[in-house]
């Protein structure tokens, strides 16, 4: 099944796409051009596909038409390259090219075709039969399960730009033998010179070859590209990004130069989970063991306090070092908010030092007049000490009324350090039973400290854990969902990555 669209849009014409098992066509040699202005540089989809092959022709015009919502995948972790198109699916790209390039088209008024009646596809066959931009194969027919072929492709992607955009692309220009005659020549011919579409390495265009799904994405994709540049759409702002990683600058040792390059090469806020320059926060210990790695990054960092932080008075330099983006002197909790829908706490877990983390003390109080203030935003919260945790210093229930309070607010995530391992928990209620109305949390103290192996059993709520891996935790936030993905540094393992529904 055709997943939907990984950020909600209003689209009322377009439905959810329900893919059946096909079967595959031959591989395509057609190659993928640039898309400067509709696709963002990198890895745009939620989680990437391990079907689509990294570094195939086509895998960057896959990401791009997801984020586009244009497309998803054939189930939540797969986006199906070589499965075929029916007529019907094709019907349902268009709509939302159409959709989210500029507004959705109007609703049919009547029902146009017999054969796709009570089909997720139909309004988008209705309103593109109305619109006068598909038609039919005979009377009141519209053959939704009949495969779509490269010609027909280029036909619709021919028409969908021009009702987008109001120009007539030229005609003319005979690009290929193969389909002289043919009855989409004409539209083959424009798309190949609009850049929409191309041909295979022996001159050919094989218009009546069967369309892949990655080959799909190469061509609509193109076709938002033209509309952007045209200045007909501007591209939709992508998610939120958390980069989340604690435990990090040692002299000395490369693992926290690793990590920065790790940090620096993802967009988004770094949220620092405590513990920034080994061993005891001083001056110069942020000068030599934080400065040359991570301090280029600093205007990107949201940090949390960590203890090694406080083995100098007061955390002196961890204040000094990050100033206002710390929050307040002596106390150091703070929020912000990250897209449209999304809160973010930073929170103290230096408990005695600050006044206390126990129900009334002034960082609950705090905590529970900023949490009600956020409105329905989602929320995610982080701080040094985990809550939970299977590592060797164990579970740590000072924070446990700060924990309560977001459990109360409908908190999604809580992010952590403190051991030098990484762990994802399941979602669990405050007393750390696993419940699927819980929060989720993260042990990522993998920043560049040495890590520090497992001397006990995991918990009954660990999902998964390691030792074994420096790295950072990039956490995509979208508006009804989050993913998260660990990326190891260079020669260590990839540990975990996946998505989840907000709550």
């Amino acid at each position: 099944m055709d997943h939907p669209p990984v950020r909600a849009r209003t689209v009322a014409v377009a439905v959810a796409v329900t893919l059946l098992a096909l079967v595959a066509a031959p591989a395509s040699v057609a190659t993928a051009s640039g898309l400067p202005s509709a696709c963002p540089g990198g890895d745009v989809s939620e989680d990437g596909f391990p079907d689509v092959a990294e570094g195939t022709v086509h895998e960057h015009a896959v990401d791009c038409v997801v984020w586009w919502e244009v497309a998803a995948g054939v189930r939540v972790d797969r986006y199906g390259p070589a499965w075929q198109l029916h007529r019907a699916q094709m019907a349902s790209f268009m709509a939302r090219v159409l959709a989210v390039t500029g507004g959705p088209l109007p609703a049919a008024e009547q029902d146009h075709f017999d054969d796709d009646d009570g089909s997720v596809h139909e309004p988008a066959i209705d309103a593109l039969a109305e619109a006068g931009l598909v038609r039919g194969v005979a009377d009141r027919r519209f053959a939704p399960r009949a495969i779509v072929t490269r010609g027909q492709m280029a036909s619709f992607l021919v028409r969908v730009y021009e009702h987008r955009t109001g120009e007539t692309l030229p005609r003319g220009g005979d690009h290929f033998a193969d389909d002289d005659g043919h009855a989409h020549e004409a539209n083959i011919d424009a798309a190949v010179a609009a850049g929409f579409a191309n041909g295979y390495d022996d001159g050919t265009f094989r218009p009546d070859q069967p369309v892949r799904r990655d080959e799909m994405a190469s061509f609509i994709a193109r076709v938002l590209d033209a509309v952007v540049e045209g200045g007909y759409a501007t591209p939709p702002a992508p998610d939120p990004v958390l980069v989340a990683v604690g435990d990090i600058g040692v002299c000395g040792y490369d693992r926290d130069e690793a990590t920065a390059r790790l940090a620096a090469a993802q967009r988004g806020t770094i949220v620092t989970l405590g513990d920034h320059a080994y061993h005891s926060g001083t001056t110069e210990e942020f000068e030599r063991c934080w400065e040359p790695s991570w301090g280029p990054l600093e205007d990107r960092v949201r940090p949390s306090a960590g203890n090694h932080d406080y083995l100098t008075e007061d955390a002196g330099p961890y204040f000094d070092r990050f100033g206002a983006a710390a929050g307040t002197r002596g106390e150091g909790w703070y929020s912000f908010d990250v897209g449209e829908d999304w809160h973010v706490v930073s929170l103290n877990s230096n408990c005695s030092l600050v006044g206390g983390c126990h129900a009334g003390s002034p960082q609950e109080r705090w905590l529970r007049s900023d949490l009600a203030a956020a409105g329905d935003r989602r929320i995610v919260a982080y701080w040094h000490h985990a809550r939970f945790s299977s590592g060797r210093h164990g579970s740590d229930a000072r924070t446990d009324a700060l924990w309560r309070a977001l459990e109360e607010h409908g908190a999604d995530l809580v992010l952590a350090a403190h051991e030098h391992s990484y762990e994802r928990l399941v979602p669990v209620d405050p007393d750390g039973r696993a419940t699927a109305d819980g929060i989720t949390s993260f042990v990522v103290g993998t920043g560049g400290a040495w890590l520090r192996s497992f001397d006990r059993g995991p918990l009954a709520t660990t999902a998964t854990r390691s030792a074994a891996s420096h790295g950072i935790l990039v956490v995509t936030l979208g508006d009804d969902h989050y993913s998260w993905d660990f990326v190891p540094v260079p020669g260590d393992r990839a540990l975990d990555r996946g998505r989840s529904a907000t709550r």
